[in-house]
């Protein structure tokens, strides 16, 4: 790889993780769930459909101390 072929390819590499930084700002809405009571159900813009429960606890989640738990009416468990 030449001199300018790499200048090139770090200049794309910078661009890109610039550019997904300020993804943020484009999202419509974003809950960290952290304000939530744990086994309550996230309120407004949330909405729960089906048979299956919603609710958040703190038993696992990615970043913080909180997460929604989703278990399905088909009997299958899922988190976000």
């Amino acid at each position: 790889m030449n001199k300018q072929t790499f200048k090139y390819l770090i200049l794309i590499i910078i661009l890109a993780f610039g550019c997904s930084c300020g993804a943020k700002k484009s999202l419509l809405f974003a809950d960290d769930f952290e304000s939530y009571a744990e086994g309550e159900v996230p309120a407004s813009p949330w909405i729960k459909s089906g048979g299956g429960k919603v609710f958040v606890d703190s038993e696992k989640s990615h970043t913080g101390r909180k997460s929604v738990h989703f278990i399905s009416g088909e009997q299958y468990k899922n988190r976000a």
